[in-house]
């Protein structure tokens, strides 16, 4: 007679615990699960529930949060024909390469004094040099000589979203930008998330 607690332990154990670390593995094999601290020293932490695939050759984005930033204090006035404002407490450091969703929503005003085609845009950059390596950008309001209401005061708010792609671990910027010959600017709040879609292997 087979006793119940030989039959119990027959069946096999506790599945094994999902290692989780800042650092992705080097040498994955095909269905190896993995968590990555996608924001290591951010709070909260974001963790982000990945599988290697050896058919994609990268790691399948299985579920986790968001990186976001919020900021809603309202900026000093910005002007210039091209002026850009970085925003600081608008940024999000990412802990690897990969497929992204970026969203960017918040509230921009353009006053501009005449028809002089001057517009305020809103821009996605990557690094340590945010000028020159812009990687979405979403026009937020122009005057009616481009098409929309015309010179004054106007705030706008808007929520955009672009799926991009960056081959390491970097730095996302939020920068705003005027362009034209007399328009002026100012932030009223805004917000950034960063969603991932595919990871990037060694």
């Amino acid at each position: 007679m087979i006793s119940v607690s030989k039959r119990c332990g027959s069946g096999s154990g506790p599945a094994p615990e999902i290692p989780r670390s800042k650092d992705i593995p080097t040498h994955p094999v095909d269905k190896e699960r993995f968590h990555l601290i996608a924001n290591p020293g951010a709070i909260p932490e974001v963790i982000w529930n990945l599988q290697w695939s050896d058919t994609a050759d990268s790691w399948d984005v299985l579920g986790g949060s968001p990186i976001t930033a919020f900021d809603n204090k309202a900026s000093a006035m910005f002007s210039n024909s091209a002026y850009e404002m970085i925003e600081p407490n608008v940024r999000v450091t990412v802990n690897c390469g990969g497929w992204f969703w970026i969203k960017h929503a918040g509230a921009l005003m353009l006053d501009s004094s005449s028809d002089d085609n001057s517009i305020v845009y809103a821009a996605i950059a990557i690094g340590v040099a945010p000028y020159s390596n812009t990687i979405a950008s979403w026009d937020v309001k122009s005057n009616k000589a481009s098409g929309a209401i015309g010179a004054g005061n106007h705030w706008q708010f808007f929520s955009q979203g672009q799926l991009v792609m960056i081959p390491h671990a970097d730095t996302f910027n939020v920068v705003h930008r005027t362009t034209g010959v007399t328009p002026f600017g100012q932030k009223k709040e805004s917000e950034l998330e960063i969603l991932p879609v595919r990871i990037l292997g060694p």
